[in-house]
């Protein structure tokens, strides 16, 4: 009869890494960087982003990002409870809360 173990986190920083991508997201759009924010994606033919119930394409996603960013001219982020778990060598699934105000 074999024991069975918990896998390993993917890597030793994964937590971390994640809660800095994070950071890094909020903090490109509290600044309305349209540059390095979009620099967070890899856009592609596959590429598609799934918000407030619409569906978009890298182009369309440009110009959703563009249109927010002129209509809502202050925003501050605040992330609550983030837990990081690795799924995978460069996965993971991160859950928590964030406010935007």
């Amino acid at each position: 009869m074999g024991t069975r173990s918990s896998s390993p986190p993917a890597t030793t920083n994964t937590g971390s890494e994640v809660r800095q991508l994070l950071a890094e997201y909020f903090t490109t759009v509290e600044r309305h960087d349209l540059s390095a924010f979009l620099a967070l994606f890899a856009p592609g033919e596959d590429f598609t982003v799934f918000e407030d119930k619409e569906t978009y394409d890298w182009k369309g996603f440009v110009a959703f990002v563009e249109g927010f960013f002129g209509q809502v001219p202050e925003i501050a982020f605040e992330l609550e409870r983030c837990a990081v778990d690795p799924v995978a060598p460069g996965a993971a699934v991160a859950t928590g809360v964030f406010r935007g105000t």
